[in-house]
């Protein structure tokens, strides 16, 4: 992820006023001034995830302050954009991470799985995966399973957890719970290795890349169905060639028919994919440094119907409007459709943007 000063201006959910931009593609320009007129945070954004209360919670590489409290890779807003104090004072008092947070995701229970280059959670020993309670305290059990294990031996870029509250993650590790793994894994709702679906992701080869310096598993995000979408730098996934992106099964066996239709559009054809996120009705929104899509112009944000064909109509709006000016870390698609893009930008649809955007994604 790109390092540096990042101003992120604090998240509101709210609904638009103008009524003219609820076409999918197009921002969310009352949310993207209350954006502009707030600080946020004074770090990297890497990821952002949307709790179904409305609060947003983000993680990245930033260690000075969010709101007015000291931050420690990890804090949370209220839906209206204001810091979540109780959490943020939480996290301050156990230390959070001690390293840079690329992956935020939110279980239905409220507590919080994150994923990184950390290898300390609240003091203690930690490999790439953490969980914390829905206050910000530490899940201790969760985490010593993890240390038990052995976790990831390297880098978690994409932290995704299943309805069943399996965990899945992707990024540059080449072992899980000491066991070979090609960039893609899973654990149970405690920390504990999935072996089976493990077995199957070795089997079918996961995702290739032919040395560690030419990419990785950026994100994860599972459907609805269980079926699970990464995206990266790669180009195999299933031991077949691929574009950036590409799906698996529930058991972890490739989905065959979705990679074909990638593979014949060309995919995300010029740079990395560096988030997934799954809608609602199946609908795929990739963001990143990429400038093409599908064979066509793009400006760092696309989306992909749900047989991996590209979405023309979204596509179209986001070349229309000019998109993001820079690359995009995050996509998290809300409850009522709406997409939250975090990166590190300056302009979000041809206006002052300050890293963190909202735009319309239903139909």
């Amino acid at each position: 992820m790109t390092a540096g000063l990042v101003l992120v201006a604090a998240l509101v959910v709210g609904e638009a006023t103008a009524a003219h931009a609820a076409d999918p593609g197009q921002f969310d320009t009352a949310f993207n001034e209350h954006i502009r007129q707030s600080g946020g945070v004074d770090g990297s954004v890497n990821s952002v995830a949307v709790q179904s209360d409305g609060k947003i919670v983000v993680g990245g590489g930033f260690f000075g302050k969010a709101g007015d409290k000291r931050a420690y890779c990890i804090a949370r807003f209220n839906a209206n954009g204001t810091p979540d104090t109780e959490f943020n004072n939480n996290i301050g008092k156990n230390g959070g991470l001690n390293s840079g947070v690329d992956s935020v995701a939110v279980q239905s229970d409220g507590k919080i799985v994150v994923g990184g280059v950390f290898t300390k959670v609240g003091g203690k020993k930690a490999r790439r995966i953490a969980r914390f309670n829905a206050n910000g305290t530490l899940d201790n059990k969760f985490n010593e399973h993890i240390r038990k294990n052995g976790g990831l031996n390297w880098f978690v870029n994409s932290v995704a957890v299943q309805s069943d509250g399996r965990i899945v993650v992707g990024g540059g590790f080449t072992k899980v719970g000491g066991k070979k793994a090609h960039r893609i894994a899973r654990f149970n709702a405690n920390g504990t290795p999935d072996n089976k679906f493990n077995k199957h992701i070795r089997q079918s080869g996961g995702v290739y890349i032919p040395s560690v310096m030419d990419g990785s598993v950026n994100s994860v995000a599972v459907q609805r169905n269980g079926k699970i979408v990464v995206g990266g730098d790669f180009t195999k996934a299933g031991g077949k060639k691929a574009h950036r992106i590409a799906r698996f099964n529930a058991n972890g066996t490739p989905a065959n028919k979705f990679n074909k239709h990638i593979r014949k559009n060309g995919g995300v054809g010029s740079s990395a994919v560096d988030s997934v996120a799954v809608q609602r009705n199946g609908k795929i929104v990739v963001g990143g440094a990429f400038r093409k899509v599908g064979g066509k112009k793009a400006h760092s944000i696309a989306r992909f119907n749900a047989n991996g064909t590209p979405d023309n109509k979204f596509n179209k709006h986001i070349r229309g409007n000019g998109g993001l000016s820079q690359p995009v870390n995050s996509v998290a698609v809300q409850r009522d459709g709406k997409i939250v893009v975090g990166g590190w930008y300056d302009k979000a649809g041809g206006k002052k943007a300050y890293n963190i955007a909202r735009l319309y994604g239903t139909t």
